[in-house]
């Protein structure tokens, strides 16, 4: 067999054993199927929720918000919050969720529900902190309401 014969005769199952696997995953989608809400507090700071599609129904797998807090000095600032969970935070069957963080230097309190196009529930956020003279004090938002809209963002469809 000449060298050029043997080439060509190796280079078709070559080619077919490397495009094999491209051809199996282009008809799939390895990304989970998400849902993005975006809103404002009644404060209006924002929100921003994004839900994943688990095996058992949707669930909440991270949440931004940015809180006005007013501490007993009648102190004011603003702050914004970040939670990643994994496992997300699976919704009941109603379609809602609850988030209560609590740690030695902050609380924060996010329930809700989430629906096909819209989002609502109230956020809560608690931190402790000093006076100009050293005292402790509690600084809160108190309970706020929150709605966010469901982003038109197309979601990946499983295949």
């Amino acid at each position: 067999m000449t060298r050029t014969r043997w080439i060509a005769s190796i280079s078709l199952p070559i080619a077919v054993v490397v495009a094999l696997p491209v051809i199996a995953a282009a008809g799939t989608s390895s990304e989970t199927p998400t849902r993005h809400f975006s809103g404002t507090t009644e404060q209006g700071r924002p929100i921003d929720i994004k839900a994943v599609e688990t095996e058992n129904g949707w669930a909440v797998q991270k949440i931004d918000v940015g809180i006005k807090v007013r501490c007993e000095n009648d102190a004011k600032f603003a702050r914004d919050a970040s939670r990643t969970f994994d496992p997300p935070i699976a919704l009941d069957d109603k379609h809602r969720f609850a988030i209560d963080d609590v740690d030695l230097a902050e609380s924060l309190h996010i329930h809700g529900r989430l629906g096909a196009k819209a989002a609502t529930g109230t956020v809560d956020f608690n931190v402790p902190a000093f006076t100009n003279n050293e005292d402790l004090q509690l600084c809160t938002s108190g309970e706020r309401l929150w709605t966010a809209s469901r982003d038109a963002t197309p979601s990946p469809s499983p295949s």
